[in-house]
């Protein structure tokens, strides 16, 4: 009998890891940056991905993500803080990520954030990028 239980349990948990990381989110944003969650959707950050990084995602704005929105030039990002895995939504952060082909982790390609509402709409004003609007929304998330 304990030797049914030991396959049972793992054959369920090898079916896990079948197809990658069995995110609960991972959407393709643009080029190579995603919206990914491990486990929970508070846990939504934009990360950036290749091919030869394997299953790895690197962090570019962290939890918690819940709107983005893109053109050819820009990343612009809204995100509540998740302290001590609590969603803070009485704070939202602002973030405007330059695109480029590769990505510097050094200063993550001049990320600018994390920026109030009217340091964002300054920001967007010098990059004549005010058009720019929030197209993925996770309204569980604001």
């Amino acid at each position: 009998m304990k030797t049914i239980l030991y396959i049972t349990f793992i054959l369920i948990f090898l079916s896990s890891c079948v197809g990658g990381l069995g995110l609960a989110v991972n959407e393709r944003i643009t080029g190579n940056y995603y919206l990914v969650a491990a486990d929970d959707i508070e846990q939504l950050s934009l990360s950036y991905h290749t091919e030869d990084m394997e299953d790895i995602y690197g962090t570019v704005v962290g939890e918690t993500v819940f709107a983005v929105g893109f053109n050819n030039h820009y990343i612009i990002v809204k995100q509540h803080p998740n302290i001590d895995f609590k969603v803070d939504k009485t704070i939202t952060n602002y973030y405007i990520l330059p695109l480029k082909e590769k990505i510097n982790w050094e200063n993550i390609n001049g990320l600018m954030g994390p920026l109030r509402f009217n340091e964002f709409n300054q920001k967007r004003k010098e990059l004549n990028i005010e058009d720019l609007e929030f197209t993925i929304n996770y309204k569980d998330l604001e």
